[in-house]
C-alpha cells in the first residue's frame, strides 16, 4: 500500500505532465532586431522555412502539417512535422533545427 506522500505525488502527476507540455507549446519567438523580423516575415510570405523559426511561424509559412511525430534529430529529442515532400524538425523548445526534402 503506497504511503500518503506517494499517493499525493501520483495524484499530481497528470497536472505536472500537463504543465510540462504547456510550457513547450507556448514558445515565444526569439528576440530579433526589426531587420531580422522583417526577413522572417518575408520568408513566411514566400512559404520558406529558416533555422530558428518557431512552430507558429512555420505553420504560417507552410500551413498545417499532414503528420506530426516525436523523433530524434542528430541524436537529440525532436518533433517532426511532415508535409507532402518535406519533414521539418524542431528542438524541445519548439525552434526549427533542420529539415529534409524528398523531391524527385
Amino acid at each position: 500500500m503506497p504511503s500518503a506522500a506517494a499517493a499525493r505525488t501520483l495524484a499530481l502527476l497528470p497536472l505536472l505532465l500537463l504543465a510540462a507540455c504547456g510550457t513547450v507549446s507556448a514558445t515565444k519567438p526569439p528576440e530579433r532586431t526589426p531587420e531580422q523580423q522583417q526577413k522572417v516575415e518575408e520568408a513566411i510570405a514566400r512559404g520558406e522555412v529558416r533555422m530558428g523559426m518557431v512552430k507558429d511561424e512555420v505553420r504560417r509559412a507552410m500551413g498545417k502539417p499532414s503528420r506530426t511525430s516525436g523523433t530524434t534529430y542528430n541524436r537529440k529529442p525532436a518533433t517532426c512535422w511532415s508535409y507532402l515532400y518535406t519533414d521539418i524538425y524542431f528542438d524541445e523548445e519548439g525552434y526549427v533545427i533542420g529539415w529534409q526534402s524528398a523531391v524527385g
